[in-house]
């Protein structure tokens, strides 16, 4: 971590760039379909290989959020949203973004997440 409140990008691990292969129709229109390299930027810190520590957290905390789901309750996203009362139209776009780093999970969520986690796993 850096003293101005930065840290390397933990997705891409301050590699922000990489090589991709695209495949698809070819340029220029028509129906024949081809691949081809291109060189990529990260899509969390948009190739500067750096980002702000809260980012970095709320991200590693997603992350943890997300292994619960999966691992531990084994359930998808929008089972998820149901079991919490997250509220909205697609819930289940919710739980991604708190997932990715993009949305704060409100401490009330988290704290019932790991409630049902454990009580699921105590059965």
């Amino acid at each position: 971590m850096e003293a101005n409140g930065t840290e390397t990008c933990p997705l891409c691990a301050g590699q922000p760039l990489h090589t991709a292969i695209l495949c698809g129709p070819k340029p220029g229109g028509g129906e024949e379909l081809g691949c081809r390299m291109t060189t990529r930027a990260c899509d969390w810190c948009g190739g500067r290989g750096m980002v702000a520590v809260v980012v970095a957290n709320r991200y590693r905390k997603g992350q943890e959020l997300r292994n619960i789901r999966i691992h531990k309750l084994e359930v998808t996203q929008e089972q998820l949203a149901r079991i919490l009362r997250i509220p909205g139209i697609s819930n289940g776009e919710a739980v991604n973004a708190i997932e990715h780093g993009r949305g704060d999970i409100p401490e009330q969520f988290e704290r019932e997440l790991r409630q049902f986690a454990k009580a699921r796993a105590t059965r």
